[in-house]
Parts: C-alpha cells; structure tokens; sequence
C-alpha cells in the first residue's frame, strides 16, 4: 500500500519512500539547488489587502489550529486569484491515491488545495499544469523539523501526482510547483523534470519568506508574498521556472 501523506514526518524513511518513487519514474535521485528568490510581481493594489490581513490577525486566534491557521492562507489565495488565469480553480481537500499505480507506489491523502483547470466536463481539476498548497499550523517554531517535514511532505504530493497521471519522461510537464505555509512562513518550492543536469535531471529549488517581524507583527513581506502567489497563480501553466536565478 502506498504511505498517507500524514506520516511524512520522518525525513530518512521520506527520503527513501520518494527515491523509490522517482526511480519507478526513470529518474536517478533528488538534488537540491540553492535557495532562491520567488519572483513575481502582482497587478492592483494591496493596501486593502494588507488592511484586510491586520484586521483577521486582530480578531481571530491563528495559533489555535491548522483550521484557524487556513482562514488566514484562504485570505491570500482569494486576493491572488483577482490576477490569476481565469481557467485556475481553486479545490480544497482534493483526495487522490496512488495505490493502483506502479511501479514505486508512493502516496495518498488530501491536498489541502489543488489549483488548476479542470476536464472538458467541467468535473475534475486536471494534473498538470497546477499548483499544490499544503497548510499547516506552525511553521514559524525553531523546530526545523517541522518545515523538513513539510518539504517532503509536498514532495510526495507532487510525485504522487506523476504517478496518478501515468507521463512518463519526456513527456512529463517541465515543472512541479507547490508551496507550504501556515499563512506567516512560505515556502515556494519547484521541481525541475524536463531539462537533465548532469546525471540527475531531477532538481529541486525552494524560496522562503517568512511575513512576520521580530515584535510577531505583520511586515510589509505579506505584500511581498502576496505579488509572488498572484504571480504563481497567473501564470502556473507557464514553461519557465517561477524561481530565480533561471535553471
């Protein structure tokens, strides 16, 4: 059987179950490229938004749980889809499973939000081109842990989705993209499949920011984010990566 995406929480046995799953996919191992920074610039004001953010964080207690913590991700998801491609549809608790696929069975579970366009029916959101959010509580304690696990996490999201498509190489989309946060910390995280490097054409690059202040106040970062996913949302379907330097 294929592993809940709930029981990543352990990064050497993550580590394994995701290069099993990647060379079911014809690929070698991952390989982690520098941090870099997102890019992306949003098209309308955002003065208020940021009004909008400060008035939630004044009125609702975010660190109470992950369903507190969604209201303040759905804050921004919402403002970013004032810019984004009119075919981007928003699912949340989008199950998907992998247990019928071979080889290297990898994952199942939810994901939390699934943004793409859907089929000709109008039914289901389709695989690629798209983009995964995984949310969480707290991303913003010194537990590093938390975040690892978060990172693999998503990987097993986005391999999972692979495997559900049935594309094998070359045909797979250029990119994987997805980003977890708990609404304070994001992390923009994108995978690499069309172009080899070297022995190992599967890379990862990853960017954080991390909108809070030293005084646990709202900085003018949650604007930066904001650009940055409305830039991701709008052009999801694009062939060139959405973090710099280019690969």
């Amino acid at each position: 059987m294929s592993v809940a995406f709930s029981d990543f929480d352990n990064t050497v046995l993550s580590q394994n179950l995701i290069g099993t799953a990647l060379a079911g996919l014809g690929y070698s191992r991952l390989e982690f490229l520098p941090a870099a920074e997102p890019k992306g610039q949003g098209t309308h004001d955002l003065e208020p938004f940021r009004a909008r953010l400060d008035n939630v964080r004044s009125r609702f207690n975010l660190d109470q749980s992950e369903a507190a913590r969604r209201i303040f991700i759905d804050l921004f998801i919402a403002e970013a889809l004032v810019g984004a491609s009119h075919n981007a549809i928003v699912t949340t608790e989008y199950n998907i499973s992998a247990d019928k696929t071979r080889p290297g069975r990898l994952g199942h579970g939810r994901l939390d939000y699934f943004i793409s366009s859907v089929d000709a029916k109008k039914v289901a959101p389709i695989y690629f081109p798209s983009i995964v959010i995984e949310a969480k509580k707290d991303l913003l304690t010194p537990d590093n842990a938390t975040r690892e696990n978060g990172q693999w996490q998503l990987l097993s999201e986005l391999i999972t989705l692979v495997q559900l498509s049935g594309m094998k190489p070359p045909f797979l989309p250029p990119f994987l993209r997805g980003i977890f946060t708990d609404g304070r910390y994001w992390n923009f995280i994108e995978v690499s499949l069309g172009v080899p490097k070297g022995n190992n054409p599967y890379v990862m690059r990853s960017g954080k920011i991390d909108i809070v202040d030293g005084r646990n106040q709202i900085s003018d970062k949650a604007t930066v984010v904001q650009n940055i996913l409305q830039y991701w949302l709008a052009n999801y379907s694009e062939q060139r990566t959405a973090l710099s330097p280019k690969m």
